[in-house]
């Protein structure tokens, strides 16, 4: 993605800034996914799998995020995060009914 709203870089690590800024300017966030003929961007999945925390353990976040759904029947969409961090986070959108 490139725009004005961007991602600026990572604070004082410009190795990881280039490895994820290209030259023209787009951002490799790691995702999948497509774009419908109206121009809808959909997150589909993700490049690499496995979140690796700052003690180096590899947790596979699709098995957190599917189990989340399954046993929450008012969550419509999960996405676990937290690369190199000391614990993992939680995205969650909830599912809302239409007003009619």
């Amino acid at each position: 993605m490139r725009g004005r709203n961007r991602f600026m870089g990572y604070y004082k690590n410009e190795e990881e800034t280039r490895k994820t800024v290209d030259r023209k300017g787009f951002v490799h966030s790691g995702d999948e996914g497509r774009v419908d003929k109206n121009g809808t961007v959909y997150i589909t999945g993700r490049i690499k799998e496995l979140i690796v925390t700052a003690g180096g353990e590899n947790i596979p976040p699709v098995f957190i995020e599917n189990e989340i759904i399954k046993e929450c029947p008012i969550v419509s969409q999960v996405v676990v995060i937290g690369d190199y961090q000391k614990y993992l986070t939680c995205l969650i959108t909830l599912k809302v009914k239409s007003p009619t």
